[in-house]
């Protein structure tokens, strides 16, 4: 899959800073990160928090239904494989975004020409089940999310 990871870093010093931001990069080169860009001025900073506010914006159109879940950030890669499964089992894809460092994750159902999937209802309930249940995580999640349902 492709994954772009934003981190906001706040340090006490601008050496502490740029010493665990060197820390990062080099974390995601040596895990095959194709690129790493750091935002240090003001202007930069607002570019990539714009697109990150509007993540959603790009898939609006086409997005049949987004799951709202709360997912404790030491279980999120076993959720996200568990997700994975669920996608790959109706063959389509569930763009996710979220924000790691409190768990907040958005799993968007896409719709097929235009209209609901035939798999539509099938995947949204084993997708909140997954949110109701907690089957992916052994601990509680402190978020409280809602569905948010699109209507065309």
């Amino acid at each position: 899959g492709s994954v772009d990871l934003m981190l906001i870093l706040e340090e006490a010093t601008e050496d502490d800073l740029f010493d665990h931001t060197e820390k990062i990069v080099d974390i995601c080169d040596a895990n095959g990160a194709v690129d790493s860009l750091i935002a240090e001025t003001g202007k930069e900073q607002k570019v990539i928090l714009d697109i990150r506010s509007n993540v959603y914006t790009s898939f609006k159109e086409k997005a049949a239904d987004a799951i709202d879940m709360a997912v404790p950030p030491a279980h999120f890669p076993a959720f996200l494989d568990e997700l994975m499964q669920v996608v790959d089992q109706y063959g389509t894809q569930s763009p996710t975004v979220g924000h790691i460092g409190d768990g907040n994750i958005h799993n968007i159902i896409l719709m097929v020409d235009g209209k609901l999937p035939d798999y539509f209802e099938e995947m949204r309930q084993s997708l909140w089940r997954y949110r109701q249940c907690g089957a992916w995580h052994r601990s509680h999640s402190k978020g409280f999310y809602g569905l948010a349902v699109q209507s065309s």
